[in-house]
This record gives structure tokens, C-alpha cells and sequence, in this order.
């Protein structure tokens, strides 16, 4: 299943955009790079280590979907990082931002939203769903509101 031009989904004729991995797990954005990579997409990982990191590797793409790991920010280190702040930066850049993020995460998630995130990802989700919907994004783009759904589909 290919992406080249969005043909194989049916969706607009557009190249798909370049998917950034910003997660504090390796092995899991390790993986999910390499199935994204397997559909077709480019895919990155960018180091989760500071925002400034994110931001500078971010700003390689002129347009790109980031996959946003709101855990990896709760170390010491990271406490009191400026999640929305990161989220408008990234908007500020032309970047979509899919947020992963799970229960008790919802204030934090509203204020991401707000500062321009398209959507989020619980962990739960699993990782066929997750991978259908980064590649939605990556080729449909926002409004994401498939994020929350199933992504078996394009938005009509």
C-alpha cells in the first residue's frame, strides 16, 4: 500500500508530507518510523530533548506533520517546558502537530489544541491505528478530525 501522489487513497494528488518523530521512546519511534517508511512516507526522528532540538530539526521541512510525545517532557529536567508554547512555535514553522497523549493529560491537551495542535493520539491507540492515522494526515492533512476516528477512510 503506496502513497506516491496520494493515489492509491483516493485523496488529492498532492505529495505527502514528511512525518517528524518527536517521541522520548527510541524503540517505538524507532518503529513507527520504519512502518511509516514501509507506506511510503518520509519519516524522521527527531531528538525529544529539549525544544529547541525539536525546533531546529523541525525547521529543516518547510511543511511536515510532528508527531508530538507530550510524555517525554515530564523529567526534571523538562518540567516546567512550555508545551503550548512548543505547539505554536511549530505552527509558527508550518507544521501540523499530532499530540500523543493519554488520560489525565486532557488540561494539557486543551491548551495544545488551542496553541494549534490538529488532534491527538491516545497510547492505547494501537499502532495499526496509529500508523493509519499519520498517514492520513501526512497525505490528507488538517483538519484531522480522523485522528479521534478510525483512519480507514479519507474525509469527503
Amino acid at each position: 500500500m503506496g502513497v506516491s501522489g496520494g493515489a492509491d487513497h483516493g485523496c488529492d494528488e498532492r505529495a505527502p508530507l514528511p512525518v517528524l518523530i518527536t517521541d522520548g521512546h527510541p524503540l517505538f519511534a524507532t518503529a513507527l518510523r520504519m512502518a511509516l517508511r514501509a507506506e511510503g512516507l518520509d519519516a524522521y526522528q527527531l531528538p525529544a530533548t529539549t525544544p529547541r532540538a525539536i525546533l531546529a530539526g523541525a525547521s529543516l521541512f518547510p511543511a511536515a506533520v510532528v508527531v508530538l510525545d507530550l510524555a517525554w517532557s515530564v523529567g526534571t529536567a523538562n518540567r516546567l517546558l512550555d508545551r503550548p508554547g512548543l505547539v505554536a512555535a511549530l505552527r509558527e514553522q508550518g507544521k501540523h502537530v499530532v499530540l500523543l497523549a493519554g488520560p489525565g493529560d486532557e488540561p494539557a491537551m486543551a491548551m495544545e489544541i488551542a496553541a494549534g495542535a490538529i488532534g491527538t493520539l491516545p497510547p492505547s491507540t494501537p499502532f495499526e491505528a496509529t500508523l493509519r492515522a499519520l498517514t492520513q494526515a501526512a497525505i490528507v492533512g488538517p483538519p484531522a478530525a480522523h485522528l479521534r476516528k478510525s483512519a480507514s477512510t479519507c474525509p469527503q
